[in-house]
């Protein structure tokens, strides 16, 4: 589930948009480009507490494999994410939320063949200058990513001990309405005063874990991506998205 992922929007208008700090300079140095589509071990810019402040950080998407297993771990289950080795410490101290602009899934269908789809938000329609300014004064209302028409993931991240360069994973959750159809997961979808819960030192696991559910907006838009079509960019197949099926 959830195993490419979108990303259109500039690191630096990210960091503009929520007014946040650089909390590492190799986002400078590697400066990620907007992209049509992003994979496991690309580097993608994310937003964590340092320092008491939200900076924006630079990470590689998926922890390291286990022994045994060669992909990386992309995502991880919210019902299991306190409990699992692999998750427990990121969990209590590094959580983190990845602002993207959209994600990608493969359906089944009874041919056997696979569809992809594209799910993002819709922008909301008032995006003028009085949200502009409220999101400049108050703090609480940073995260409202709809208004950029920005997906943010509730996450997790983890230093790596030899290149102390960060990676990050999803969470999913169960799926909605609106992609049961397509999958039977989806990614946690954090908005409004969830996102300051969710990077909160002092949160609550059982608050936390309440928040781990499908999203419950009705802006969250399927686009079916033909492989035909203009849509879709022409280097995308389904060997690039494997990671979604």
């Amino acid at each position: 589930m959830c195993g490419s992922l979108s990303s259109y929007k500039p690191w630096k208008e990210i960091q503009d948009f929520y007014s946040l700090s650089i909390s590492s300079e190799r986002l400078k140095k590697v400066d990620p480009q907007p992209t049509a589509v992003v994979r496991p071990t690309d580097q993608r810019p994310f937003i964590r507490v340092a320092g008491g402040e939200r900076g924006l950080d630079l990470g590689t998407w998926g922890f390291s494999p286990p022994a045994g297993r060669s992909t990386p771990i992309i995502n991880a289950r919210c019902e299991t994410m306190d409990v699992l080795p692999t998750f427990a410490n990121a969990f209590e101290h590094h959580r983190c939320v990845i602002p993207v602009t959209g994600y990608y899934e493969w359906k089944k269908e009874v041919t056997g063949s696979r569809t992809p789809w594209h799910f993002s938000l819709d922008r909301v329609a008032n995006t003028g200058g009085a949200i502009a300014a409220e999101r400049q004064v108050s703090k609480n209302k940073l995260f409202e990513g709809e208004g950029a028409n920005l997906l943010v993931m509730a996450g997790l991240f983890m230093a790596s001990p030899k290149t102390k360069q960060r990676h990050f994973v999803i969470l999913t959750t169960e799926p909605n309405e609106i992609t049961e159809e397509i999958h039977d997961r989806m990614p946690v979808i954090l908005t409004g005063g969830m996102m300051d819960i969710w990077l909160s030192s002092h949160a609550a696991p059982q608050a936390l874990k309440r928040m781990c559910r499908p999203y419950e907006g009705t802006n969250l838009n399927a686009t079916l991506v033909s492989k035909n079509s203009h849509q879709l960019p022409k280097f995308v197949d389904e060997n690039q998205l494997r990671f979604s099926l």
